[in-house]
């Protein structure tokens, strides 16, 4: 069930800048700007020199170019989760129409939702808080899935956690921590914690 992004990187983004609004693409194509001034930790981090930290209210990534289209995608990464029960909280959404959007979110119940082309589904294991997890949301052919790691287990699982069949084509722009709806002016479902070291890939 794996998905090998060896030479498939599309984007890299380590989030070691550790000040600033910008977040550097490793691949120099899809830096991130920061909205609302995200804050930064260099004591916390998962891998590198530092990690982004979100509030949960106003703080968000976001590049408008980033489009994974209607081919097969990958996107994966860290995150810290602060809490349970605050809403629904996004990690990453793309796509900038409303019925043409990829997201990868997490629920009051910290569980993980995907949602695609309009259909959704939620998994069914909690979402640890107070750790690193590694996150990963994916499209192969039809098959749109999404699962998670924490960082303490000591192997990596591909179950996926919540799947779909079906699909779109996603318009460009991608967010990190916000789900941002027409007239664009909407942002909802900020996420609370930190990311680290995402990746982007795009194609088969």
């Amino acid at each position: 069930q794996g998905w090998d992004i060896r030479g498939k990187r599309s984007a890299v983004w380590q989030f070691d800048e550790g000040s600033g609004t910008t977040a550097s693409d490793l691949l120099a194509t899809y830096s991130l700007d920061g909205y609302e001034t995200p804050g930064w930790d260099s004591a916390g981090m998962k891998v590198g020199t530092s990690c982004t930290t979100l509030d949960g209210s106003t703080e968000y990534w976001k590049n408008i170019s980033f489009t994974i289209g209607s081919g097969d995608f990958c996107i994966c990464g860290w995150i810290y989760h602060d809490d349970t029960g605050a809403g629904t909280e996004t990690i990453v959404d793309c796509g900038q129409a409303t019925a043409a959007k990829a997201t990868l979110s997490i629920n009051a119940s910290n569980l993980l939702v995907l949602s695609y082309g309009g259909s959704s589904d939620t998994g069914t294991t909690v979402i640890p808080t107070g750790e690193w997890v590694f996150v990963w949301y994916r499209k192969s052919g039809t098959t749109v899935d999404a699962g998670f790691t924490p960082a303490t287990s000591s192997t990596f699982s591909t179950i996926s956690e919540c799947s779909i069949s079906g699909s779109a084509t996603i318009t460009p722009g991608m967010t990190f921590g916000v789900v941002i709806t027409p007239p664009f002016s909407s942002k909802t479902n900020y996420f609370d914690g930190k990311l680290d070291q995402f990746i982007g890939c795009i194609g088969t």
